[in-house]
């Protein structure tokens, strides 16, 4: 269903890239709500959106760049998470970095597809408008 929603310009305020991240905010904590990416992040009410890299993947940083950017029009929390770091994630995703996660669940390999991704952040911030 196409929402009619027409996002105030409080939705578009940029967020903070934060290059830390710790294994218990990579799966989520218990209590936040899970459902195929469409519920906002409980902990701060923005998406969050997450990069599984290694340290010398240079089609990583330029993933991160677009995200980066497209900051500056859409609110969200971004995470850089060096999979190196947790085993769970290397064994996973070692040979299809970079992969983005939305709200704890696969968004995307490889390359990073602005267009979806900003409709999917379109929708996300229609569908906490009208939950309030």
């Amino acid at each position: 269903a196409t929402s009619s929603c027409l996002l105030p310009s409080s939705c578009l305020l940029p967020s903070r890239f934060n290059s830390s991240h710790t294994p218990a905010s990579v799966g989520g904590s218990t209590g936040s709500p899970e459902t195929q990416g469409n519920v906002l992040n409980d902990d701060t009410k923005v998406p969050l959106v997450e990069v599984f890299s290694s340290e010398s993947c240079t089609l990583c940083d330029v993933v991160v760049q677009q995200l980066q950017r497209l900051q500056a029009h859409h609110n969200f929390r971004l995470e850089k998470v060096n999979f190196s770091q947790h085993s769970k994630w290397k064994r996973k995703y070692q040979y299809d970095i970079p992969v983005v996660h939305l709200n704890n669940h696969f968004f995307c390999k490889h390359s990073l597809d602005e267009a979806k991704l900003r409709r999917r952040l379109d929708e996300l911030h229609c569908n906490l408008q009208q939950s309030e």
